[in-house]
């Protein structure tokens, strides 16, 4: 989500995963003569260990409740679990997906259509 939205006191976090956008686009054109596809993924929020800091699940927060969950900032109401972006990963990766290149699947719960 970081690739798209720009963020105070964020620019080189958030030009850094724009940079990445970008790359993908960019390595699909270059390898697309040899056959390979180059997709990325941009997860939203999810429930990994980087959501704790100093001991605090930042998804159990006030701050995050109110905003993201009972505004509905995330349209699906919660962060994803992580099977939600590995299920991403694993069609990208398949047999199945032959002919989606270039592209970054955002998978943030709707996250993103709301700002």
């Amino acid at each position: 989500m970081n690739a798209f939205l720009g963020a105070p006191q964020s620019s080189h976090y958030n030009s850094a995963k724009g940079a990445v956008d970008q790359l993908t686009r960019c390595f699909a054109v270059e390898l697309a003569p040899h056959d390979i596809l180059v997709n990325g993924v941009a997860p939203g929020f999810v429930e990994t260990a980087m959501a704790v800091v100093n001991g605090v699940n930042e998804h159990e927060t006030a701050e995050f409740q109110e905003f993201y969950v009972r505004r509905r900032r995330i349209p699906l109401a919660r962060p994803a679990q992580p099977v939600e972006i590995a299920t991403a990963v694993a069609f990208l990766a398949s047999p199945a997906c032959t002919y989606v290149t270039g592209q970054t699947l955002v998978v943030d719960g709707g996250l993103s259509i709301t700002f």
